[in-house]
């Protein structure tokens, strides 16, 4: 159910007599806190709400869980009706089965899938990256950006990033991270952070690598990994230990998937396979792109059991 959805129908049911309020992430925190601490002390008797209100229910006495919309699946909705009846008396569930939502579910399971095309040039971007020439290849990819260029979800893009990593043990595909950080400096000029105690090699890459200002420094987390050969789980650790010691503030920015490749192993691996780059490129696509295929068909067909 939409949140519109939520607003609406809980207006439709008060008009009608009954108790009813809507719960959804577009209404305020103290909104949906309030709103939820009536429903669990039972002064409030229907609320219609998002699947996010329904995974946090502790409430035993649930008497009635309504299906305004169609599940994805057999599954979710048996830990969705779930909710009801825990203290062991009769509860009652009820859907309404709309084909409209059949036939929308049906697609929005389709649209997950992605094109063979678009995986090859995700893998060419990441296996022929040019990024470095250090031992570790350490690729960043912008989620926002990544969603136009590959054509796909970012969590489709996840999803293939994981299963590359199965199939090509020279890559590790890691949680994301943000590649942007900016520092700022209120009691000091930045370039005076080399006069402090505890300057180190971070500080000086950070100072002669990144856009700056008397106040700030803009750093492309990137860069500065490639000229320490570090990863940037070090530089965001180091920065924030001497945030306390240079009294700085520290904003990220620019969320991006995180890969590193071994260029050892790849270059081993490509010899075991008899294979170059381009080849291996191909035969990995194809494995990803039936991964995918299978992934739609098993939504598609928990749609078609509900």
């Amino acid at each position: 159910m939409r949140q519109n959805q939520c607003d609406s129908l809980a207006s439709h049911l008060r008009a009608y007599g009954f108790q009813a309020e809507s719960y959804h992430a577009g209404k305020d925190r103290v909104d949906r806190d309030m709103t939820q601490s009536k429903f669990i002390n039972g002064n409030l008797r229907i609320i219609v709400a998002t699947i996010a209100f329904g995974l946090g229910v502790n409430k035993s006495d649930v008497r009635s869980v309504i299906h305004f919309n169609l599940p994805k699946s057999i599954e979710n909705y048996t830990q969705e009706i779930g909710r009801s009846g825990r203290d062991g008396n009769i509860a009652y569930c009820h859907l309404f089965l709309s084909s409209k939502d059949y036939v929308k579910m049906r697609s929005l399971a389709y649209c997950d899938g992605v094109d063979l095309s678009c995986i090859k040039e995700m893998l060419n971007r990441i296996i022929l990256c040019n990024c470095n020439t250090n031992s570790t290849k350490r690729i960043f990819l912008p989620i926002d950006t990544s969603e136009i260029d590959f054509d796909m979800k970012k969590e489709t893009i996840s999803t293939i990033l994981n299963y590359l990593e199965i199939y090509d043990k020279s890559i590790k595909s890691y949680l994301p991270i943000y590649s942007k950080i900016t520092i700022k400096t209120y009691k000091f000029n930045i370039n005076e952070i080399e006069k402090k105690e505890g300057y180190n090699e971070v500080l000086n890459c950070i100072i002669n690598h990144s856009e700056k200002s008397n106040y700030s420094y803009v750093i492309n987390i990137e860069k500065i990994c490639d000229s320490l050969d570090c990863s940037p789980f070090y530089i965001i650790n180091e920065l924030n230990r001497m945030k306390e010691l240079y009294k700085f503030n520290i904003n990220y920015s620019n969320i991006s998937f995180y890969l590193e490749m071994n260029n050892a192993v790849s270059v081993e691996n490509l010899k075991s396979l008899n294979m170059n780059k381009n080849e291996w490129i191909n035969s990995l696509s194809n494995k990803l792109f039936e991964h995918i295929k299978k992934i739609e068909k098993s939504k598609v067909k928990k749609v078609d059991q509900v």
